[in-house]
């Protein structure tokens, strides 16, 4: 994400912005509140169904997940994931909460994206299994955080 309101960046801080209420009340992949919200309780109920003590034991072996190459949705998200802490440290800079909602639904979109190609319940072997459940869990932390931080509330079911 660029700055400064150039092509491909979020706007300006000082930048007019049109709300559509209807839009904002709407329940649906148009609202993008709604939108990373969905993505979060996803999330959740991925992990919830792999089982606590399997989502553990993945956790616990993250040092020792070592997995190339890795498929180019899983990069893609690993990459967005690694972005947060500029994000964050940019939008404070700035003054620009806009770059943590920005962040929040390329985030969302980017998990989609991987939850659409990769299979992460029972994929094999077990050490991609372990790795695609550690970035389902950073990947939750990190919508919850975002949605925190802009006063939303991070539903586990949806």
């Amino acid at each position: 994400m660029g700055g400064g309101g150039g092509p491909g960046g979020p706007p300006p801080h000082d930048t007019t912005v049109d709300l559509d209420l209807d839009l904002a009340r709407e329940q649906s992949s148009e609202n993008d509140v709604y939108y990373v919200q969905y993505a979060h309780a996803r999330i959740a109920s991925m992990l919830e169904r792999a089982g606590a003590e399997r989502v553990a034991t993945a956790t616990a072996a993250v040092g020792e997940l070592e997995r190339e190459p890795l498929d180019s949705t899983e990069r893609a998200l690993v990459e967005q994931l690694l972005a947060f802490p500029a994000e964050l440290a940019e939008a404070a800079d700035r003054r620009a909460p806009h770059r943590i909602v920005a962040y929040a639904l390329a985030l969302a979109q980017t998990f989609t994206a991987f939850y659409r190609d990769c299979h992460v319940v029972g994929a094999e072997p077990l050490e991609v299994e372990s790795f695609r459940i550690v970035l389902c869990v950073v990947s939750r932390a990190t919508i919850a955080r975002c949605l925190d931080l802009l006063g939303v509330s991070a539903p586990e079911r949806m």
